[in-house]
């Protein structure tokens, strides 16, 4: 998902399941440049996402389960599973 623009979630904003997805140049004016809820997140990639003007991939409001990604910027607490590669 490329270069989408929303208050918040600016690529997906809720609850459900990604799988082999990537995000790139998202904005939101609040939170979660790319995605703002819960659900879980697999094998995907994040990358210069923003939000609120700074760089911001995803904001978990939710229950939110993560692995097998690259990850830069997370705001809210996740379970990462022990695959990820986290950039900060």
């Amino acid at each position: 998902m490329y270069s989408n623009s929303a208050s918040s979630g600016a690529a997906i904003q809720g609850t459900g399941k990604v799988i082999n997805c990537t995000f790139y140049g998202n904005n939101a004016k609040e939170e979660g440049g790319a995605i703002s809820g819960g659900g879980s997140i697999l094998n995907s990639i994040f990358y210069k996402n923003t939000a609120g003007g700074k760089e911001n991939d995803i904001a978990a409001t939710g229950s939110m389960e993560i692995d097998y990604s690259l990850v830069n910027y997370l705001t809210g607490a996740a379970n990462f599973g022990s695959h990820n590669l986290i950039m900060s």
